[in-house]
This record gives C-alpha cells, structure tokens and sequence, in this order.
C-alpha cells in the first residue's frame, strides 16, 4: 500500500539503503524542499522511510489526473491521491490473438447442426 504525507524538514528520514536523511542533508539533496512549496514524499505507515523523493504536491496531483484546487485541505488532497495511487490495475484488453480465436470458436458454433429430439 502506498502511504503519501507532507514531506517534514525538521525529522530525520531513512532512505531505502537504510542511510539517514537530516534535514540538513535533504536540504542540500533536494533544492525543492528549500522553495517552501509543501512537498509530498512516500512513506512507511510510521512515516519514518523516504522512498521517493520530495515532490510539490500540487504537481504530484497534476501528475495523477487529480484537481488540487478541488480540494478544502491538503489531508483530503492526499487522500485523495492515496486512493488513485492504491486502485486496483485495470483489466487488460483483450489481444488481437483472443478476439481472433473467438470470432473463429463463434464461427464454429453457427457451423454446428442443431440437435433434434
């Protein structure tokens, strides 16, 4: 499950490499957290990894085909994108091969004889 939360630069994260991140350190990694803009990272359910890096939230949301300004607070917001982020995969269309081999077992059904009693 994919877990979002306002990146915080007074905490101390664990990257995935199992390294701390200070605030100092992320500072100096990633320019955008120096903006101001509130960012969005993804996290563990105790908020204590760091598996992507920091990004504005309102871009993260454009990204995912969400409206930010649709949204009353930023806890909605991420909600929101955790729902979109956490959906199930759509079923995959058929293949050109499937369509054919049924178009030709239909074909094939029309061709049987019909059963008398």
């Amino acid at each position: 499950m994919i877990r979002l939360k306002i990146y915080n630069n007074e905490k101390t994260y664990i990257t995935p490499d199992m390294k701390q991140l200070t605030p100092e350190m992320a500072a100096m990694k990633y320019d955008i957290i120096n903006t101001g803009l509130p960012c969005v990272i993804e996290t563990d359910a105790q908020g204590v990894m760091l598996y992507t890096v920091p990004e504005p939230i309102h871009i993260a949301a454009d990204r995912l085909g969400i409206d930010p300004e649709a949204y009353q607070n930023v806890t909605d917001l991420i909600t929101a994108m955790e729902e979109v982020l956490n959906a199930p995969a759509p079923e995959p269309a058929p293949s050109a091969e499937e369509r054919i081999a049924s178009a030709l077992e239909f074909q094939n059904i029309l061709t049987l004889p019909e059963e008398t009693e």
